[in-house]
């Protein structure tokens, strides 16, 4: 999750901003979905625009230790690349390659932030 607002510098200027939310969710049984939406607007004086846009794949998950040491989360597609994060646990706190993911479940989070497994 992650969102940033910029207020016009001058009246009648213009301002704008954006949110930008990804998510992935692990399934039992080695399956997953990610899901990538972003919105986009600007607006002031006489002008406004607006954007939406959204994305998202689906395939088999799984997790590999390497040779290293370090420990990858791999995401193998349908259609596309495989993609592969490190995956580490800082204090509770999962980043997957140094970006701070939230682990969210149905039972402590409520179906809103629950992972979406068939």
């Amino acid at each position: 999750m992650e969102s940033y607002s910029s207020p016009s510098a001058t009246e009648g200027g213009i301002g704008g901003g954006y949110s930008l939310n990804r998510r992935i969710d692990l399934c039992p049984a080695g399956r997953y979905t990610t899901r990538t939406d972003s919105d986009h607007t600007l607006s002031g004086g006489e002008v406004s625009a607006y954007d939406q846009t959204g994305s998202g794949n689906e395939g088999r998950w799984s997790t590999v230790r390497l040779p290293n040491g370090d420990t990858v989360l791999r995401l193998t597609p349908t259609q596309g690349a495989v993609q592969e994060y490190r995956l580490t646990d800082e204090g509770g706190k999962t980043y997957l390659d140094g970006a701070r993911w939230y682990r969210t479940t149905l039972a402590d989070d409520g179906p809103e932030y629950a992972p979406d497994c068939p």
